[in-house]
């Protein structure tokens, strides 16, 4: 899936079956998104939804300690 808008919007995903046939079967999607902030920025975010939930990365997003 891939889409863009005339406002600088977009957003694409691809999604696999992983563990095919196992009792471990699930949906993975790797995607991006991007949008303009209420301040003029344009943010984009990388992300992969899984069973490990979902796991987004951006610049603009804070990221917690390594312990």
């Amino acid at each position: 899936m891939r889409w863009k808008t005339s406002d600088g919007q977009a957003a694409e995903a691809e999604g696999k079956l992983n563990n095919v046939g196992s009792e471990n079967e699930a949906i993975a999607v790797r995607g991006s998104y991007r949008f303009v902030g209420d301040d003029g920025q344009t943010y984009e975010v990388q992300y992969i939804a899984d069973e490990n939930g979902f796991q987004p990365q951006g610049a603009h997003l804070p990221v917690a300690p390594v312990a």
